[in-house]
């Protein structure tokens, strides 16, 4: 009895999850319905950004060029002229997108290309690590110091490394028209290794030669070097004084000769 139930249980599983499936998916189809009708009632009244969020959500939950196009009705009007033109491309692209909306979305589409601007965000210094982001999004680099479609109106362009704005810039593109953005990034600091690697290429090989200065006498032996040559000079001058008028003999000759004794 328990094997039997249990085979029963298994082969209901696939059923109920086939009717879960088609109970979502039609629930999903009844929301987009509800959801495109209320964007056309916003169209009508010309609130745009209403429009929109309708529009996206009803074409997440079911694809459908109908829903695209009234979306770039939105987009156009809110000057977010790009994402227009690459919407209608995609229902031109679609096999089976009815005649009446492929004619719309091509004759929708010539009518924007010309008022597309185009944008080049030029960059100059280090760009090791550095992130660039345009009006809150990323910007690929492949997009960076070439002219690329831009949206007519102010787009600032912000470059960071490590979270750190290095530097930022505005432009204003007209429609149809073209502008110029340059960003300087600085070169990144050091790392400790590098800076380490810096500091033991200063430091010297060797320690430099201390050469003394040459001593130099002490005062106590001036005094006695100055107290010899006075005791010198003194001496001299007694024995010259003693000697009296008696002249010296001539230097080199033979000293005189006293003959004592009487006459």
């Amino acid at each position: 009895m328990a094997l039997l139930t249990l085979s029963v249980l298994w082969g209901a599983a696939p059923v109920q999850a086939q009717r879960s499936g088609e109970r979502s998916a039609a629930e999903q189809t009844a929301a987009a319905r509800s959801l495109f009708r209320e964007g056309n009632r916003f169209l009508r009244q010309e609130r745009w950004e209403d429009a929109k969020d309708r529009f996206e959500r009803a074409l997440e939950l079911r694809e459908s060029p109908q829903i695209a196009y009234n979306l770039t009705t939105a987009l156009v009007e809110l000057g977010e002229l790009i994402r227009a033109t690459e919407l209608l491309r995609e229902i031109e692209n679609d096999e089976d997108v009815p005649a009446r909306v492929l004619r719309a979305a091509v004759a929708r589409r010539e009518a924007i290309d010309p008022r597309l601007g185009r944008l080049r965000v030029r960059i100059e210094g280090d760009r090791s690590d550095v992130v660039l982001q345009m009006d809150g999004a990323e910007l690929a680099w492949a997009m960076a110091d070439v002219p690329i479609p831009a949206d007519p109106g102010t787009h600032r362009v912000v470059a960071l490394r490590a979270d750190e704005v290095l530097d930022e810039a505005e432009a204003t593109v007209a429609e149809g028209g073209e502008a110029e953005l340059v960003l300087e990034l600085p070169a990144p600091p050091p790392t400790p290794e590098e800076l380490a690697a810096a500091a033991a290429a200063l430091e010297p090989e060797t320690e430099p030669e201390i050469v003394e200065p040459p001593d130099k006498p002490s005062r106590w032996w001036i005094g006695v070097v100055v107290g010899v040559v006075a005791v010198g000079l003194a001496v001299g001058l007694g024995v010259g004084l003693s000697r009296g008028g008696e002249p010296d003999p001539i230097q080199g000759t033979v000293p005189p000769v006293f003959f004592g004794g009487g006459s």
